[in-house]
């Protein structure tokens, strides 16, 4: 057992160390209590000045997609007019395949479907834009024509929308379009068991307009 002196002392020299601990962590000492110059920690009313002024200095670069998008029909197709269909490109990544149940004739998919094409309307060459805009904001998303596609043989399909909704938008300079989203599905797949166990089964995904 320590004296309770000692046990003083010990205590007072722990203060005066947490306490010189606490003064480096918000300044800097230069030999003087004169010559102390505390850091500034900065208020809300700072942080939001600053939010602001970012937001300022980014509003000129995406001012263009107003440009871009006004007198934007987003209910015609790229072709609308002009008797020729718009062609769409479709590509599907599995993430993974989920349960297959034989009793319901079902199958379950993780997938990222991408579709691609055409539009002239969204030309970015013409606004002085050169390189590939990506747009994952929901609100300009949906100021955008994209095509009418489904899945024939989907009982139930989900729309990831953790943290955000899971989609987004690349416009090239040429007004090319890529749109991608994360969807989940449980599809129907007519199997035969005839053969049981040796049997081979085949699931479809169906995609349609």
């Amino acid at each position: 057992m320590y004296p309770l002196e000692a046990r003083t002392r010990t205590w007072q020299g722990f203060y005066v160390l947490l306490l010189l601990f606490s003064f480096q962590t918000v300044g800097s000492y230069n030999g003087s209590r004169e010559s102390f110059e505390a850091k500034k920690i900065p208020r809300t009313e700072d942080l939001k000045s600053l939010h602001n002024v970012h937001h300022q200095e980014e509003a000129p670069r995406l001012s263009f997609l107003d440009k871009v998008l006004q007198g934007y029909d987003k209910r015609v197709w790229p072709t609308y007019g002009t008797g020729k269909p718009t062609p769409i490109k479709v590509n599907v990544y599995i993430n993974s395949l989920g349960s297959i149940s034989a009793a319901n004739m079902e199958y379950r998919l993780d997938i990222y479907l991408r579709q691609s094409w055409q539009d002239h309307r969204l030309h970015l060459a013409s606004y002085g834009i050169y390189e590939t805009v990506t747009l994952n904001a929901h609100d300009l998303i949906n100021r955008i024509w994209k095509p009418d596609l489904f899945f024939r043989n989907v009982k139930e399909a989900a729309f990831h929308l953790v943290t955000v909704p899971n989609m987004l938008i690349k416009v090239s300079p040429e007004g090319r379009i890529l749109y991608s989203m994360r969807l989940t599905l449980r599809l129907s797949c007519h199997m035969s068991f005839r053969h049981y166990p040796l049997d081979t089964q085949h699931c479809y995904v169906l995609v349609g307009p």
